[in-house]
């Protein structure tokens, strides 16, 4: 086999890779200046002011549509907790029973949620120095799960 020599670098061979590095560099600023101008408060929006029971009140009287009501509740976040007497209440008050049932059931959540967090709590337990999570994954302390005792 014959060697073949070298051709020697095209002149303008460099200036290529000078425009990379050009084009690179300013694609790198776009990119960092708009991570630095775009903030968390242009992605959350800010939440409504929950209404209160007089307003879901004097809506429901007004005659507005039950779902807007509803949506307005939702977006707002607001819980309630009703108890028999303000669930009567409000009724005799015209709130109607579409939105009554959804101020009940976000009352019912709230609690459903706390009480799953007080339940994930005892389920994890502290043995040898070391977090063990509940049955079937807990510490074998004896001849039978700690779950026995």
């Amino acid at each position: 086999m014959k060697k073949r020599p070298m051709k020697p670098a095209k002149k303008g061979a460099g200036k290529n890779w000078k425009n990379f590095e050009k084009l690179l560099l300013i694609v790198s600023l776009i990119f960092i200046t708009g991570i630095a101008v775009s903030g968390c408060a242009a992605v959350t929006k800010p939440t409504p002011p929950p209404l209160t029971i007089p307003q879901i009140v004097s809506m429901c009287k007004n005659h507005i549509p039950q779902n807007e009501i509803i949506s307005r509740l939702r977006a707002s976040g607001e819980v309630f907790y009703l108890s028999a007497e303000g669930v009567i209440k409000l009724h005799k008050q015209g709130v109607c029973t579409k939105v009554l049932n959804y101020m009940l059931k976000t009352g019912i959540r709230a609690r459903e949620e706390r009480a799953a967090i007080r339940g994930a709590r005892h389920r994890w337990w502290w043995y040898n120095q070391q977090w063990y999570f509940g049955p079937p994954f807990g510490p074998w302390v004896g001849p039978v799960p700690y779950w026995w005792y």
